[in-house]
């Protein structure tokens, strides 16, 4: 990626969804070690990178998601097609081209794994029950309405709203945040 003022700006909106997609990718592959994990997120961020062109605007959060689930779903179709794949240069991975990846994609990547707040906030997911995490992951991290994330759980309009507040608030005030929506 080049140093234009557009391609500086793209690489600042990415870091800023770093940690979001790092809590997203730790809460949809569990039971992955984490060396799978960073994997995946440089991959979706190399990606992100490598199709900026493609980006027309709008919600680049969705978008960068969309290539999550993407990424995502290539990976369990090879998983199931062939397990792992050895590289030509004798690296072991479910995702391609992470040799190639850029400096700054690995960077942003490997400095949120290491950030106390983002280790904070899995600790406090992971005494989530089922539903409540999928709430974290459809509103909190998709950025997903609460109507479309009340679909996809089960749950009525209201009932996943009040859900989803009182969730917020508690998360709040186990990670010090304010009480306040």
């Amino acid at each position: 990626m080049d140093d234009t003022p557009e391609a500086q700006a793209w690489l600042a909106t990415l870091e800023e969804l770093a940690p979001r997609l790092h809590a997203w990718t730790h809460l949809r592959l569990r039971g992955e070690d984490a060396a799978t994990k960073e994997d995946f997120v440089q991959e979706v961020l190399y990606r992100a990178v490598a199709n900026h062109a493609r980006f027309t605007g709008g919600n680049a959060t969705a978008w960068v998601f969309q290539i999550a689930k993407h990424v995502l779903f290539e990976s369990l179709r090879r998983r199931r097609r062939e397990g792992r794949v050895q590289a030509v240069d004798g690296h072991t991975s479910r995702f391609a081209a992470l040799h190639e990846m850029p400096a700054s994609v690995t960077n942003i990547s490997r400095r949120v794994a290491r950030s106390d707040d983002f280790r904070q906030l899995m600790l406090s997911v992971a005494d989530l029950d089922d539903v409540d995490q999928r709430l974290v992951v459809l509103c909190g991290l998709e950025g997903e309405s609460v109507k479309t994330a009340a679909v996809q759980i089960g749950l009525g309009d209201e009932a996943c709203a009040k859900r989803w507040y009182r969730l917020r608030q508690r998360l709040r005030t186990e990670l010090g945040g304010e009480q306040s929506a």
